[in-house]
């Protein structure tokens, strides 16, 4: 009996530890425009933004090209996020396309402004 006991307070002790460790997670909703065309595209752009460590939830809308990212600012940022997609090989209004993701993509989903500077007046 007094083996489970010992063996209840230290499981109780590292939840609280736990509980307590997380009071510091910083979850952040953002959105950001993507650039891409059909299904595949948001197959992609979904895929990319979701294997970034720390991201937990990311949707793409193909009418408004505006994908939804909900992440933690503890263990990535958009800067990270944005880079990810960019190697898939699309831009997104803050970095341009990666060029060797961008030839990987089928011609369908290869958009001609992909290399365009999002920051510059040209867009």
């Amino acid at each position: 009996m007094y083996k489970y006991s010992y063996v209840l307070i230290i499981l109780m002790g590292l939840s609280t530890i736990l509980t307590l460790g997380q009071t510091n997670v910083k979850i952040k909703s953002e959105k950001f425009v993507v650039y891409g065309k059909c299904d595949m595209c948001k197959m992609r752009i979904d895929s990319a933004a979701k294997n970034t460590y720390g991201v937990m939830v990311a949707s793409w809308d193909i009418n408004s090209n505006i994908i939804n990212v909900v992440f933690n600012t503890q263990k990535t940022n958009l800067d990270s996020i944005h880079l990810s997609i960019s190697k898939m090989g699309y831009r997104t209004d803050e970095i341009t396309a990666d060029s060797t993701g961008y030839h990987k993509l089928p011609g369908c989903c290869q958009s001609e402004d992909a290399f365009v500077n999002p920051k510059s007046d040209n867009k």
